[in-house]
């Protein structure tokens, strides 16, 4: 059976802790597939997707084409990052990524897994 992938738009709200630290507002793309948001299934909220806005556009862009697989994986054994830091998008402070393949005209997401460093 088929599942419907859906980009919705959330956001990450601003908190600053009673500490000192501080964590951002940020805005990016959902993945819902089949009406369930993959962002609230996997439960990591210091995590956005590759598709977020405050960062930058050629690097939005290169997200896309790598899910497309249209360019090389962004980690060595070929997986494609899908969530990163939400502070700063390096994928040494973690990813959840996932094997992406094609067949005909559709896409599998498989074997998600967190990575870091």
């Amino acid at each position: 059976m088929d599942s419907r992938l859906e980009l919705r738009t959330l956001t990450r709200m601003a908190v600053q802790n009673p500490n000192g630290t501080s964590k951002s507002e940020r805005h990016f793309l959902d993945c819902v597939i089949d009406g369930q948001s993959l962002w609230e299934t996997l439960r990591k909220p210091d995590m956005v997707s590759v598709l977020c806005a405050q960062y930058a556009e050629k690097e939005t862009a290169n997200a896309i084409s790598r899910l497309l697989l249209n360019q090389k994986a962004d980690l060595p054994n070929g997986r494609r990052s899908l969530f990163i830091c939400s502070e700063c998008g390096d994928l040494g402070c973690g990813a959840i990524t996932a094997v992406v393949e094609r067949q005909a005209e559709s896409f599998t997401w498989n074997d998600f897994g967190y990575e870091n460093t």
